[in-house]
């Protein structure tokens, strides 16, 4: 495709131009329906491998009864079209899964398994790319997956904070490791799989016996969380690496530390060479130092990634190191120069892990940009992209005349949503679509959208994104008129002043850069936090800014030029949202511990803590011009608080929705609140009565494609067709090739 049809399809978009291009490929659909002989060969899958990258979608076509041959539909969206009767070989479809945070090769190269930021282990054939398996996580605080030497167990997370192993053929539950307090981060097996070790953030590494589930040993000697491991080859030695900076060698038999030293603090990544002489690092300075396995002595700084170093792996020759970073793009490194070989490119947010292939010179990629990318890493070329699609809300904004509802996704999608067209009743067969849509330009960012806010002028939006940028959209043109790349990590929260003049961001390293409006020019950057800033707001009235972070703290900072900020401590685990009242009185925070915690705005004194919620707490929203407080959580709820008194309302619907709730936001005159969830969709609700008022759903990729008595796909790629949009009933009217 990249060879031939692709320079094809650009020359013939140079030659007539798209709309003309587009008219004559969808022609050539006629012809082959009219050639019997063609009609079972390579061409319908190679005509529409052309549409797709001339259009950038396939829409209203009638292919019924046709062989379509390789068709790629990775990362396309399709609609009305009709595939019934057809046969479909060697395709290759979007799958539903979201970011990825780890992934392992089973020790023969065989599959690959990935753990997914939406709490699944998928598990891929590295031969085609095909779904071998899938399984779901009940907890999002693990992250490692990870097969054992043998290729018999699979380390993956079970609930809260266990860890579980399993059968990697059945998937079926060996073992549940208890112990851990917070978050574990890594994982790594010795080489005889006799020991298992794991880090975590509550600043220990437990080592396990694999065989029994047994702790061996717990390991304190960090003064943060534990971000990284490495077994040497010898099976006896560990190596941790900590977001304090400091690198420590333990002995597994024993439990002792034999070793350790420092570097700068932020350290997030770690890979040992094969034959244990050779250690690097890597962390938030986007360096990666090079030490002695030995003796510890640094052997080189090599300045890899200004955004960071997120991720780690030598090959199994030890010849190459692959680094990568938060901005996207990999560097293999030659071992003996310490010169960069080659440069990856592809990825367009933070790579999350790297693993070479145990036995061939392959890389593996793992993206925040929901792929899962293979790469020849002797030629630097490409050879194979998972791309997953997940459209869970994560940002709502109303329009100030409540006529609108701005909403942005998992998927890289914004939508503007008619607010009366959601009234619908709210019963799941009223269910509805996206009937009004941003431009295609701005439905298909590359990352997740983290933050949709409208600017207090109702003129423009502004949109926060996982690639690391913010934009400013026009409103009344749609169009694109600013743009910010922060170079430094990925955008996790916006918020815009109440005079429309700056606007905030948090980010995964732990600053808060301050923009102007509408130039989008930094001139602000407030340092202090040790974790990501997971949500940001101004103060209504005073020149304040509120951050909380991953650090178990939320920050007050003073926008007119004072270095001196405020610290609000009483969280126990990763704040996830930060909010002031309309009158400036009152600051809500919430987060990871389950709890809304209140503050005096003006003297930072705790007044209240709210429970009620029993999991983690990803959004708060105060009422307008009201007293009423709303938060929503993992625990699939909202619910309502009265600020006067500090105690939840007797809201109706405080019952679980079916899946956990991102974010919330109130029309401007508090009447309506809207819930975007995880299972891509946003409730409308009354906020007098607490009655749901409406229910639709994002746009799935393949909305309105027929696959009835489609032949040549399995029976786990009709599921999941199904699952993003496809259905089995006829078309009610049959489309035209052309279009027409």
């Amino acid at each position: 495709e990249r060879l031939i049809l692709i320079p094809l399809a650009d020359a013939l978009v140079a030659h007539a131009g798209r709309a003309g291009a587009v008219t004559r490929v969808r022609r050539l659909l006629d012809d082959v329906r009219s050639h019997t002989a063609w009609s079972s060969s390579y061409a319908t899958g190679n005509i529409l491998n052309m549409l797709r990258h001339i259009e950038g979608s396939l829409h209203d076509l009638d292919l019924s009864g046709l062989t379509v041959r390789e068709l790629n539909l990775r990362d396309t969206h399709v609609e009305h079209v009709n595939f019934a009767g057809a046969t479909i070989k060697d395709a290759a479809f979007s799958q539903l899964f979201g970011h990825i945070l780890r992934i392992s090769y089973h020790p023969d190269g065989g599959t690959i398994a990935a753990r997914t930021g939406d709490e699944e282990i998928r598990i891929w054939r590295t031969t085609d790319g095909q779904l071998a398996g899938a399984f779901t996580m009940p907890s999002n605080l693990i992250f490692p997956v990870l097969y054992s030497p043998d290729g018999r167990l699979l380390l993956a997370g079970g609930a809260h904070t266990d860890l579980i192993l399993c059968d990697a053929d059945s998937c079926e539950t060996r073992l549940v490791l208890r112990g851990h307090r917070h978050r574990v981060w890594d994982a790594a097996f010795s080489a005889d799989g006799r020991y298992l070790a794991t880090a975590s953030a509550d600043q220990t590494v437990r080592v396990w016996d694999p065989q029994t589930g047994a702790c061996l040993h717990e390991l304190r000697g960090h003064d943060d969380a534990v971000m990284a491991l490495a077994f040497h080859p010898d099976g006896i030695r560990l190596i941790s690496a900590a977001d304090d900076g400091r690198i420590r060698v333990w002995n597994v038999r024993d439990g002792t530390a034999e070793d350790g030293w420092t570097t700068a603090p932020g350290l997030r990544a770690l890979a040992l060479h094969p034959d244990g002489a050779l250690l690097a690092t890597g962390g938030t300075d986007g360096a990666i130092t090079l030490w002695d396995g030995t003796n510890g002595r640094i052997r080189a700084h090599l300045p890899a990634h200004a955004a960071g170093v997120s991720a780690l792996a030598f090959d199994t020759a030890g010849r190459v190191l692959a680094s990568a970073g938060e901005t996207g793009a990999i560097r293999l490194w030659d071992v003996e120069t310490n010169r960069v070989r080659a440069v990856l490119e592809g990825h367009t947010a933070a790579i999350g892990h790297l693993a070479f292939h145990p036995h061939l010179p392959q890389l593996a990629s793992a993206g925040w940009d929901r792929t899962l990318r293979i790469w020849d890493s002797q030629s630097a070329q490409p050879l194979m992209t998972l791309y997953g699609l997940r459209a869970g809300v994560r940002a709502l904004a109303f329009a100030p005349d409540a006529q609108r509802l701005y909403s942005g996704s998992d998927d890289g999608s914004v939508y503007a949503w008619p607010v009366a067209e959601l009234k619908t009743g709210g019963s799941a067969g009223t269910e509805r679509t996206a009937r009004e849509s941003i431009p295609d330009d701005l439905a298909g960012l590359p990352a997740a959208i983290s933050g949709v806010v409208g600017t207090p002028d109702q003129r423009s939006l502004i949109l926060g994104c996982w690639d690391n940028t913010v934009r400013i959209m026009d409103l009344a043109t749609r169009a694109i008129v600013g743009t910010a790349r922060w170079p430094l990590e990925s955008t996790w929260s916006t918020a815009v002043d109440a005079g429309g003049r700056r606007l905030a961001t948090g980010s995964r390293i732990g600053i808060v850069p301050v923009w102007s409006l509408p130039e989008m020019r930094l001139y602000q950057q407030f340092e202090g936090h040790s974790g990501r800033v997971k949500s940001v707001a101004f103060h209504p009235t005073l020149p304040l800014l509120a951050s909380g972070s991953a650090d178990e703290t939320v920050r007050i900072w003073d926008l007119e030029g004072s270095a001196r900020h405020q610290v609000l401590r009483g969280h126990t685990k990763s704040l996830m949202a930060v909010a002031y009242s309309p009158d400036g009185r009152f600051l809500a925070t919430a987060g990871q511990d389950r709890t809304i915690r209140l503050w005096d705005a003006a003297t930072g004194l705790h007044l209240h803590t709210l429970h009620g919620h029993t999991n983690t707490i990803f959004a708060l929203a105060f009422q307008p011009h009201g007293r009423l407080l709303a938060s929503a959580a993992e625990d699939q709820t909202i619910r309502m608080w009265d600020m006067d008194t500090g105690a939840a309302t007797p809201w109706r619907h405080a019952a679980p929705i079916g899946s956990p709730i991102w974010s919330l936001a109130f029309s401007h005159d508090g009447r309506l609140l809207a819930s975007g969830s995880s299972g891509e969709r946003i409730h409308l609700w009354d906020v007098d009565h607490g009655d749901l008022l409406g229910t639709v759903r994002i746009p799935r990729p393949y909305q309105n494609v027929t696959i009835t008595d489609v032949h040549g796909l399995t029976a786990a790629q009709r599921a999941a067709l199904r699952e993003l949009g496809a259905t089995d009933r006829m078309p009610r009217h049959t489309t035209h090739p052309t279009g027409a």
